[in-house]
């Protein structure tokens, strides 16, 4: 049976959870503060739900799109004696195909130890029956309904109802605008008993557009110089490399576009760039030694970004060299940092990976391009985000 109406009222019976001979039962089968393989198995009044039917993608080094939620569904529909039904959103049912038969392409697993091929995948989808959000089903006793999650497309939060019991279950879920997504919905009623993917339970993200305007390439070093050379009473020389110069008014206004903030929050506008662009008189070559006011300085290349470079400053004989990020690796398109003649007095260095041993570049890079050789070769499609043209 199927009703095409409002969600059920929120009255309801009062029934006891510890009513005599009742147990509700739920056992997580995965998910719990990890991606991968999420499922959930509750069982009441004779009644059996499984919650999601994921893998654990990262186990066989597949990190495929959405896979944790319901990627073994063709095994457990295919390869078990179940007989029950399958429901799931349109959107989810619309591009479920699409991501198992990719999944399958660039496995790396022999052909034994598949779960299953694309003949299951399209023996199991004849199977999937689709829910349209706030639209109630009713199976053998169960009511159920479900409402927009705002993680993916498709994504759902279900409120199931056994015998005026009612749970909510949920895997990854979000209440934060977005520009593509409606956000998760807030329910009209508190549940009996709510189930939530814990995967980022303990963490507190930062606010979507602080994450957005901190991934902008370099800002972290350059880009607070219009604030300071226009609102502040500073009037210095400032020095930048040729290279730096060169990208800087581009980076600036790239950010100042992309900034989410009101105007009044602004640090700075486009006209601010402008004017401080004029304040950035003189440019430094490499090993080129300037003079001001009896402070020497010149510097090296950095092995870091174009532009980057570390500052070697002496004062009355004094010697302090700085840098920010920096890399003594060989690069295919920079230098590599530089190692100055003598030891400077005080050595000032960025921390971010202070304590971190990387792995060597011509490793890293082995593994990236045996990914790629291996899905092209396998029929698979690569897409690689590069977002900022510092990665690229």
């Amino acid at each position: 049976m199927a009703s095409t109406g409002p969600p059920p009222s929120l009255k309801r019976s009062d029934t006891s959870l510890t009513r005599e001979g009742d147990q509700l039962i739920i056992t997580p089968l995965g998910a719990g503060n990890e991606v991968g393989r999420s499922c959930v198995y509750m069982s009441y009044k004779g009644k059996t739900i499984l919650f999601d039917c994921g893998i654990h993608p990262a186990c066989s080094g597949m990190l495929c799109f959405h896979l944790d939620h319901p990627a073994s569904l063709p095994y457990f529909l295919e390869k078990t004696t179940f007989k029950g039904r399958v429901f799931m959103t349109h959107a989810t049912e619309a591009i479920y195909k699409l991501f198992l038969s990719n999944y399958v392409k660039v496995s790396k697993v022999s052909v034994e130890d598949m779960l299953y091929d694309e003949q299951d995948i399209l023996r199991f989808m004849d199977k999937i029956e689709v829910i349209d959000f706030h639209q109630t089903l009713e199976v053998n006793g169960i009511r159920f309904w479900c409402y927009t999650a705002g993680h993916v497309l498709g994504a759902a939060m279900f409120m199931v109802d056994i015998a005026g019991v009612r749970v909510h279950y949920t895997g990854d879920y979000s209440h934060e605008e977005d520009r593509y997504l409606r956000a998760a919905e807030i329910l009209q009623f508190s549940p009996d008993i709510c189930i939530i993917e814990s995967t980022y339970g303990v963490h507190l993200h930062q606010p979507r557009n602080v994450r957005e305007k901190r991934n902008l390439f370099h800002l972290d070093h350059a880009a607070s110089l219009p604030y300071f050379l226009e609102k502040t009473t500073f009037k210095g020389p400032v020095f930048m490399t040729l290279a730096t110069k060169a990208i800087y008014t581009l980076l600036l206004s790239d950010y100042v576009k992309v900034s989410k903030v009101s105007v009044e929050d602004m640090l700075y506008d486009e006209q601010d760039i402008l004017r401080s662009m004029d304040k950035i008189e003189v440019v430094i070559d490499f090993h080129q030694t300037l003079e001001v006011n009896g402070i020497r300085f010149w510097c090296y290349t950095a092995g870091h970004v174009l532009g980057a470079a570390m500052f070697m400053v002496d004062i009355a004989g004094v010697r302090v060299i700085y840098t920010g990020d920096y890399s003594r690796e060989e690069d295919r398109h920079l230098r590599p940092a530089e190692i100055p003649q003598f030891s400077p007095d005080i050595c000032i260095i960025e921390s971010t990976y202070g304590v971190q041993l990387h792995q060597p570049r011509i490793v890293r890079e082995k593994r990236f391009t045996d990914v790629i050789h291996s899905t092209i070769s396998q029929g698979g499609r690569v897409l690689i985000p590069a977002f900022s043209f510092g990665r690229a």
